[in-house]
This record gives C-alpha cells, structure tokens and sequence, in this order.
C-alpha cells in the first residue's frame, strides 16, 4: 500500500511538464466530501491551491499530488481512515465518477467484456487522463495478468483504485489485485490481477 513518505517522494520527481485534467481537483474534492465528509472536504480545499483552470489539461501533476496527500492525511486523522487506502478509494472514486458521466458511459460501451480484453484496453484509456509514465499489461493464464507501472506518478494506491473500481462497475466477475515489486517513491511497481 502507498505511504506518505512515498507519494512526497513522487512530487519531488515530478518533472514541471507532468499535466493532467485539472477536473481532477474537483473530483477529488467531491470524492473526499462524498468518502470522509463535508468538514473533512472543506480542510482539505484550505489546505492546497486552488487549480488555475479545471476544464484544461493543464494541472501540473505535483499539484494534485499535494491534493491527495492532504485529502489522505486528512481522512487519516479525522477519520481514521489509513492513507494508502484513502488514495485507493480516491482513485476508485474518480473512476466511477468519470464512467458515470454521459462520455464514460459511451466510452465503456466499447470496452470488450472478457478479463483480459477488458484490462488491456484499460491499460491504453487511462493514458488518455495520466498521459506520465508507462504502463504494460502481461497475460500470466486464463484467470489472472499483471500491469507493470514504471514513472508511474500517481502511484499503486490510486491506480490499484482506478483498474479495479473501473473494471468492477460493469464486470460480473470478482476481481482482486495485489501490489507487488513497490520502489520507496512508489512510482516502480506491478499490480497482480486475479479473477
């Protein structure tokens, strides 16, 4: 699981160019308010910047690095609710919020239903939003295959979140992913799926 430690580490290697959707702020605001609370939510906005301009892509990566951190330390001491799995539920969060959007929806309608495909095509669409790091799927046997993540920014926490509340929102099967060969920055790891 990600550390407080590890995501700080993240944001200090994170080059100035590294960009996302600045929708990410609002969303994870809205996940923390909707996850650990209103009061919890509104610490958390005092606590970072606000984005310069939510509907462009160019949030600098650091800065929502520096949102999760607090919203995880946040959840953490007024709720209890450990760090990395506060990131993960974030991640999970975001996710279904996006496939829910009338986009998400359209877009999930092209996503084959078999595992494998289903992972594999994941792999490709989350470049669209984290366009850092690299990432490439494995097929280890009918019933289980692995994601490698290298300069992976937003760490195991958040994309182990992203595959596995993505997958599950339209999958009959149960699905369960371990993360394995974590670097101290969490940007190096593998994600284990088995179904």
């Amino acid at each position: 699981m990600d550390t407080r430690d590890a995501l700080l580490r993240r944001v200090a290697l994170s080059a100035p160019e590294a960009r996302t959707h600045g929708q990410h702020y609002e969303d994870v605001l809205l996940g923390v308010s909707e996850l650990f609370g209103a009061s919890v939510s509104e610490e958390v906005r005092s606590l970072v910047p606000e984005a310069v301009s939510p509907g462009s892509f160019n949030y600098p990566v650091a800065d929502l690095l520096h949102l999760c951190d607090a919203a995880a330390s946040t959840a953490e001491l007024r709720t209890g609710s450990p760090y990395g799995e506060s990131l993960e539920q974030l991640g999970t969060f975001i996710i279904r919020r996006f496939f829910n959007s009338p986009l998400g929806k359209a877009l999930w309608m092209r996503v084959p239903r078999e595992m494998h495909e289903s992972l594999r095509w994941s792999v490709v669409s989350v470049r669209s939003a984290f366009m850092h790091g690299q990432r490439r799927y494995e097929k280890l046997g009918p019933l289980t295959a692995r994601i490698f993540f290298r300069g992976e920014l937003l760490g195991p926490s958040w994309m182990r979140g992203i595959f596995l509340g993505g997958i599950q929102m339209h999958s009959q099967q149960p699905l369960s992913a371990s993360i394995e060969h974590m670097s101290a920055s969490g940007m190096e790891f593998t994600l284990r799926f088995t179904w």
